[in-house]
């Protein structure tokens, strides 16, 4: 019978354990990356959510591109949902001069969007159910950052890390 609960003890030990290191590895390693090496288009499709009353904008990184001078450019679009009873309009201001958004590596170095376009750099008006895009851009990244995260300190929101290949 003891052998039987230190069996069951060990087991389930072995399970909180492997348990721990997926969720550990989960925050670590990420299945989103760029290469800064090879200019191009990267799939981000991660996003979250700013809540207002009577709804809600969501904020999606669509993909991240490399450019030719490793610069990079992060293609964002905001949806404007409205809750039901709720109509209107809802007007998104340029983050043109917003220091709250920006970049930060795995070294704690920060870096500031230098320029942007569509909505991102322009006051937009949205409709319910509709969505505008927009893109920020990024200096290229330190030769020792591993992976970036995207902040947005206005809504204290940050996305999951991307991570570098070389």
């Amino acid at each position: 019978m003891k052998k039987k609960i230190l069996v069951l003890i060990a087991l389930s030990l072995l399970v909180v354990i492997l348990i721990g290191c997926n969720s550990q590895d989960k925050n670590i390693i990420t299945q989103k990356y760029i290469d800064v090496t090879k200019p191009g288009e990267y799939d981000m499709n991660v996003g979250y959510l700013c809540v207002f009353d009577g709804g809600d904008i969501s904020i999606f990184l669509d993909s991240v591109e490399v450019l030719n001078d490793s610069s990079l450019k992060f293609n964002f679009r905001w949806l404007l949902q409205m809750d039901f009873g709720y109509s209107g309009i809802v007007t998104k201001y340029s983050d043109e001069f917003n220091k709250n958004m920006y970049i930060k590596d795995n070294k704690n170095n920060i870096y500031h969007h230098f320029d942007g376009d569509g909505a991102a750099y322009q006051d937009v008006t949205l409709y319910d159910g509709e969505s505008v895009v927009g893109a920020f851009y990024f200096p290229s990244v330190n030769n020792d950052a591993e992976y970036i995260i995207f902040f947005d300190d206005d809504q204290n929101k940050s996305l999951e890390p991307i991570r570098i290949k070389r």
